[in-house]
This record gives structure tokens, sequence and C-alpha cells, in this order.
């Protein structure tokens, strides 16, 4: 397995493991979160975001 799809896969672990984590998630956010930031934001139960034009989205392409 190449490194990218090795870090693919872990990232996708980590993903389901805090998505199925039994407790809640409070994630802070200070910044853009792009791509496996934004799947990790999607994973909390609840998302604290400082105050300014900040984005969440997951790139298509």
């Amino acid at each position: 397995m190449d490194a990218a799809s090795e870090l693919m896969e872990k990232g996708a672990e980590l993903a389901l493991q805090l998505h199925e984590w039994p407790k809640p998630r409070v994630f802070t956010v200070t910044g853009h979160a792009m791509a496996m930031g934004a799947v990790l934001l999607g994973c909390a139960d609840l998302r604290i975001g400082a105050m300014g034009g900040i984005q969440d989205r997951i790139p298509t392409r």
C-alpha cells in the first residue's frame, strides 16, 4: 500500500472511531476546516468556532 492510501485509510478509521465514540464530542475551530478537518468536524456533537468568516468544506476535486 502506498503512503497516500495508508494515510486515507487511517483517516477514515479515525473518523469512524470518533463518530461511534459513546461520549459527547466537542471540537473547537480557530480557522478554516478543509478536507479531513471538515470530516472530523462532522463527527462532533458540538462545534465551537472563533468569530470570523470561517468555512468548512470538503473539496470535490
